[in-house]
């Protein structure tokens, strides 16, 4: 498993929740010692160690992470409900750049905002 000690947004475990999710499933109970589990991995850089899992802060990460997903995509939605993907962000209508006419940097409302919604969502989409 890759550790990554990149922090997130306050999160106890960084970029790992969902790694260390998938492992604490595997995991046999008697390997969880008074509400902690280890994990061997290694670095980014390569290096191997191991780390110490707090479950209940796992799960407190886990919770913040679902509710994280939740806004994003109510973000969405609101997205697409109230952009239009017949207007510019100039205000005209695309069909008109189609003929020659508008801003000459024709882009779709709805095009523009999904856009800026997945570039400041993109720790949530696993993005880079």
């Amino acid at each position: 498993m890759k550790i990554d000690f990149k922090m997130k947004n306050g999160f106890h475990y960084g970029v790992n929740v969902e790694n260390l999710l998938a492992y604490l499933t595997e995991c046999d109970l008697n390997d969880i010692t008074e509400g902690e589990f280890e994990v061997e991995g290694e670095t980014p850089s390569g290096c191997s160690g191991y780390a110490t899992v707090d479950v209940t802060l796992l799960a407190d990460d886990a919770l913040d992470l679902i509710k994280e997903l939740r806004k994003g995509l109510k973000d969405l939605v609101d997205v697409f409900e109230h952009t239009s993907p017949d207007y510019c962000m100039c205000g005209t209508a695309m069909e008109q750049h189609t003929v020659g006419g508008g801003c000459g940097s024709p882009t779709s409302q709805q095009d523009y905002h999904f856009g800026e919604w997945k570039r400041l969502n993109s720790d949530l989409l696993g993005e880079d």
